[in-house]
């Protein structure tokens, strides 16, 4: 064998050595997919109750209107002023300073004046109103609620699993087809790249670790 040949040999297989390392991926498999279910409102549970039972749970209403059919509507709000963010602004100020000469009976001088622009930020407020209406029949049952609160969720993790997986670069078996002239030195390349940028081949097994939550 030419020293040449041998040293392309070397070269090749060096080169490849870096494309058949047996390496472990990692995939998360989802056994299980998050959900977040709507229970219901606690206060639209309440419609079938008599005024009563409702005010002993409620205490007294803000006020009573009538509902249009002959009945009362108990109305419960409560209204708060909540932060809703920051915004900024700029503000101009001028600001004039005196340079005087002479003495106290005349006094002589100039003046300069310097503007300036200040940015800041304020708290933007905003008014926040929740409100539960019980409307109330004349036989003194609640028969519809209106509310935009007390909606009810239950929440289930999802369930995941760590899961491995073996891959090997590729096989230098295809080498041997090109280590005859005149191929050699372009079959070496050729092998290379193909080797190294081929889809990876798996080796065993996929091995899964403990279900776990989030």
């Amino acid at each position: 064998m030419s020293a040449v040949k041998y040293l392309m040999m070397v070269i090749t297989f060096t080169g490849l050595s870096s494309c058949m390392i047996t390496t472990t991926t990692t995939y998360t498999r989802t056994i299980k997919e998050p959900k977040n279910e709507y229970m219901g409102n606690e206060y639209k549970d309440m419609t079938g109750w008599n005024e009563n039972k409702i005010l002993q749970k409620m205490s007294s209403p803000r006020r009573r209107e009538p509902d249009g059919a002959g009945g009362t509507m108990l109305v419960y709000e409560d209204v708060k002023i909540v932060t809703d963010g920051h915004e900024s602004y700029s503000s101009n100020s001028n600001t004039t300073s005196y340079t005087n000469y002479g003495n106290y009976e005349y006094i002589t001088g100039n003046s300069t004046s310097q503007a300036s622009t200040n940015n800041t930020s304020r708290i933007v407020t905003k008014e926040q109103k929740n409100f539960i209406n019980f409307f109330i029949n004349k036989e003194g049952k609640c028969y519809n609620v209106t509310t935009n609160i007390g909606d009810k969720w239950k929440y289930t993790p999802g369930v995941y699993q760590d899961c491995y997986q073996k891959y090997k670069r590729a096989d230098p078996g295809i080498l041997v087809w090109w280590l005859s002239p005149p191929f050699l030195i372009p079959g070496i390349i050729a092998t290379i790249v193909y080797l190294c940028y081929k889809d990876p081949k798996p080796q065993g097994k996929i091995v899964c670790g403990a279900t776990y939550t989030e």
